[in-house]
């Protein structure tokens, strides 16, 4: 086999295995277990386990979780009567916006949904927290449009 060159090795890379920021989803291709440590990527597109590429890497690859929004129902929408309280606290509130319907309608959910999504790359939806003694809605309505109008502000 031609040595790959050094140039096309990217070495001593780190994921946690969460998918979010710089920490890409590995996992054995074999097995599905997901893998945590160390890679290599070589080529842009090769994933290998080790913090070097020689003969013991592993074979990686990369993978997503799929999210089917229905999973937003059970995950835990709140009612609106529990929410006054959040709002009179200053407390900190969770909003997911549906990105493939036509108005791309927000609703607030719980933060057991919230966490449950946050970890997950999805184009069909848009998840936020917002916590008014910390961010100004201006600045959030940035990150989420029309979140302001559903707010009533």
């Amino acid at each position: 086999m031609r040595p790959i060159p050094k140039s096309r090795i990217q070495e001593n890379l780190y994921t946690n295995g969460t998918g979010l920021g710089k920490n890409i989803r590995l996992r054995f291709p074999d097995t599905k277990k997901p893998y945590i440590g160390f890679y290599t990527v070589i080529n842009g597109n090769k994933y290998y386990s080790g913090k070097m590429y020689d003969e013991n890497s592993i074979l990686l690859e990369q993978y997503r979780i799929p999210i089917n929004p229905s999973t937003i129902a059970s995950a835990g929408s709140i009612p609106l009567n529990s929410l006054t309280s959040n709002i009179r606290s200053g407390g900190t509130r969770y909003f997911y916006k549906d990105l493939t319907s036509p108005d791309n309608s927000i609703k607030e959910i719980d933060k057991k949904a919230y966490d449950q999504l946050s970890g997950k790359i999805s184009n069909s939806y848009q998840i936020l927290s917002y916590n008014s003694t910390t961010q100004s809605l201006p600045e959030v309505n940035k990150q989420m449009p029309g979140l302001a109008a559903f707010l009533g502000a």
